[in-house]
């Protein structure tokens, strides 16, 4: 009896002892915190091609932005995001994967310590480039260089190039759905260019590029011309309206410019908005958080008003008229004015002007950006269909979507409070 028991206390203290037998030590690990996404072709037979060491290589200017252009959509299932092809022995293309390694050592700033050694005079980063048939063989060549584990459990952005989001981001996608370490509240972004270029950015505020990218986020608020996108939300916009809008970003020498969006159908980038069209876009989907627009001085040549937005809603209907859909779009907007270059007094006919003015303005933007969307791509990142399938689901299930949003009508009325006019009369 004595033995069993001796044996069965063995046996759960052999268990316990086992601890974390797989670990990786911290100071073992690369953690990489923005990685880039690019398609070089496969005659660049060297498997593996450096940047540049902490950042020494002077980086190139910001490509030239390509026009928007209609392109083919390729549709599909995409509830498991369907496979685009992929880069692969044989192809002509592969992935060229840039990615920012953080330093912990040079984390501390004045105080320096850690790990990761160097202290405060050492770069907070390292950016290099791999290549490889796949990205997940890219990223595993990267422990040849660096010496430690690639880690991207706590990767903040997500930098597609422009070719490779054109050729397709089934594959990009499915890689970072199916990896055990990366978390959805990564940002998703695609580039005016190389996302390598993006990387190679040197922000003047900020040590690390993913933070620089993650705070010019944050100033959505501000500016409302462009729309953030992680992963979790790309998914989702793509398992049910097949398209999706996300961030814009052009690289230059010392900053990267966040503006416009990129338009995804069919599982790529089919082209792009551009700043204005974007604020049209977010008002549309119920996302306008702020931003300024400027028109003409009521009833005047030369001069301009500013009206800062505070809050606006939307509400859309869809209904069937005779042989199509039409939505009635109602906007309500209001603000204030904060800027004026008239020699007008400030009155209650005045504020009266500015809201008129500022309401067609608006609707003239968010009718172009619908035609636009309409006839050049196809395609529904507006969530319109959503709409529907939310107000009238017995009407979703008898039509064809996607059939019937080129054809579809819509009437825009745009209502604008002026609030406040600031101090000065």
């Amino acid at each position: 009896m004595r033995r069993s028991l001796a044996l069965v206390i063995l046996l759960l203290s052999s268990a316990i002892l086992i601890g974390c037998w797989d670990r990786v030590e911290l100071e073992e690990r690369a953690f990489i915190m923005t990685i880039g996404i690019d398609l070089v072709k496969a005659e660049k037979t060297e498997p593996l091609e450096d940047t540049g060491v902490w950042q020494e290589e002077p980086p190139p200017q910001a490509a030239e932005l390509p026009s928007a252009r209609k392109e083919v959509r390729q549709g599909g299932d995409v509830t498991g995001l369907p496979a685009t092809p992929i880069p692969g022995p044989g192809k002509e293309k592969m992935y060229k994967v840039t990615v920012e390694i953080a330093n912990p050592g040079a984390m501390g700033g004045d105080q320096g310590g850690g790990g990761g050694g160097g202290g405060a005079s050492a770069p907070a980063n390292w950016v290099l480039s791999t290549t490889g048939d796949t990205i997940s063989e890219a990223i595993s060549e990267l422990a040849t260089r660096t010496g430690r584990r690639p880690y991207l459990g706590h990767l903040m952005m997500i930098v597609v190039g422009e070719d490779a989001a054109r050729e397709g981001l089934g594959g990009v996608i499915d890689f970072f759905v199916r990896s055990g370490e990366v978390t959805r509240t990564a940002k998703f972004m695609v580039a005016a260019g190389e996302a390598a270029d993006v990387l190679k950015v040197k922000p003047k505020l900020d040590r690390l590029i993913a933070v620089y990218l993650e705070r010019t986020l944050q100033s959505r608020e501000v500016t409302s011309r462009f729309r953030e996108r992680d992963l979790n939300r790309l998914l989702r916009d793509l398992r049910f309206d097949n398209a999706t809008l996300v961030a814009r970003v052009t690289p230059f020498e010392e900053e990267a410019k966040v503006a416009g969006a990129g338009i995804i159908a069919g599982n790529r980038l089919v082209g792009y908005l551009g700043e204005a069209e974007t604020r049209a876009a977010l008002l549309i989907l119920g996302e306008l958080a702020g931003g300024t627009l400027v028109i003409p001085c009521p009833d005047e040549d030369g001069g301009r008003v500013t009206y800062l937005l505070d809050e606006a809603t939307r509400t859309i209907r869809p209904e069937w008229r005779e042989d199509h859909l039409h939505f009635s779009v109602e906007i309500e907007m209001s603000g204030r004015v904060a800027e004026r270059t008239c020699p007008s007094p400030i009155n209650p006919q005045f504020l009266a002007k500015v809201g008129e003015g500022v309401a067609a303005q608006v609707e003239r933007e968010v009718t172009f950006v619908l035609k636009k969307l309409q006839r050049d791509f196809g395609a529904d990142v507006l969530q319109l269909g959503e709409e529907l399938w939310r107000r009238d689901p017995k009407l979703w299930r008898r039509i064809d979507w996607r059939q019937e949003f080129p054809r579809a009508t819509f009437d825009i009325k745009v209502k604008v409070k002026v609030t406040a006019y600031g101090q000065s009369t």
